[in-house]
């Protein structure tokens, strides 16, 4: 008795059938079928996907980071937030789904998201912000004189990463009554 095997070549219904002929009597038999349904293969798929409003921002300003990973034949599960800082070592920050980042210091962050759903899928997803530190700082040169002698001023502004428009300065005097100009 021959045996077979099918491979089905896509998903759907298949009708299998047999039919056994002895040719020495001439003699054909009816046929047997059998039905087989084939389900489709369920790939899980994740799309990481995260958004941010502020990709330029300053040192200890908050940055919400919005995870809009979506997932197809299987649900999200875990997800890891890391941080490179101008091109350095990653390092994580966060496993919530969509957390907060407060850089503390200035330069180039590029943050990744790596997504995981419950079906063993994963995908990555990447943003940069640009962060700046601005820190006023002045010198007085004498820090005592007559009235009418000039005191000289000295700009120390520490400015690390400053980009796009040109950082402005306001000097404004007071004196021991509050007036300033």
């Amino acid at each position: 008795m021959p045996n077979a095997t099918f491979t089905p070549p896509a998903a759907g219904n298949y009708l299998l059938r047999l039919r056994a002929t002895c040719p020495d009597h001439n003699v054909t038999s009816t046929s047997a079928t059998v039905a087989v349904t084939v389900n489709a293969v369920l790939v899980p798929l994740v799309v990481a996907n995260f958004t941010t409003p502020d990709t330029t921002i300053g040192t200890n300003v908050a940055a919400p980071l919005t995870n809009t990973s979506t997932a197809t034949n299987c649900t999200l599960s875990t997800q890891t937030w890391t941080v490179s800082i101008d091109g350095g070592a990653a390092t994580q920050f966060s496993t919530a789904f969509s957390p907060t980042y407060t850089p503390t210091v200035a330069g180039t962050h590029v943050i990744t998201l790596t997504q995981l759903c419950d079906g063993g899928a994963s995908d990555t997803a990447t943003q940069t912000i640009e962060v700046a530190t601005v820190a006023a700082g002045i010198t007085a040169t004498p820090t005592t004189v007559t009235v009418g002698d000039p005191v000289a001023v000295t700009d120390t502004t520490v400015v690390d990463n400053c980009t796009g428009a040109a950082v402005t300065y306001v000097h404004e005097f007071s004196n021991d009554n509050g007036v300033t100009w």
